[in-house]
Formats: C-alpha cells, sequence, structure tokens
C-alpha cells in the first residue's frame, strides 16, 4: 500500500498498489527496493498538484 499526506485533515490519501510478480524475478533486495520507489514516485505525483511561482518584491 502507497500513503501520502501533507499533515492537514482530509489531505491523505492511500491505494493499494500492485506491481507484477514477474518484474521481482531474478532482482536483488536492493533492486527490488529501487523498483518499488520508481513505482512510488510514479504513483505520488499522479496523486499530488505541484507548483510554484516567483514573488516579486
Amino acid at each position: 500500500m502507497f500513503s501520502v499526506s501533507t499533515g492537514y485533515a482530509g489531505s491523505k490519501r492511500e491505494d493499494i498498489y500492485e506491481i507484477d510478480d514477474e518484474d521481482f524475478d531474478g532482482l536483488s533486495e536492493q533492486e527490488a527496493e529501487s523498483l518499488i520507489e520508481d513505482h512510488y514516485d510514479k504513483w505520488l505525483h499522479e496523486k499530488i498538484n505541484c507548483s510554484w511561482s516567483r514573488i516579486e518584491d
């Protein structure tokens, strides 16, 4: 399960995210963790809206 929260009420998001077992075949523990982190990063950026803007003095 992946989750993300900004700390504000109602901002928590949790999803069951499935990765095919075959994707882990032949991977070391470190490689598997990296695969999960890559999927999490993709999932996270699909769930949040981030932006920035310059404030002029």
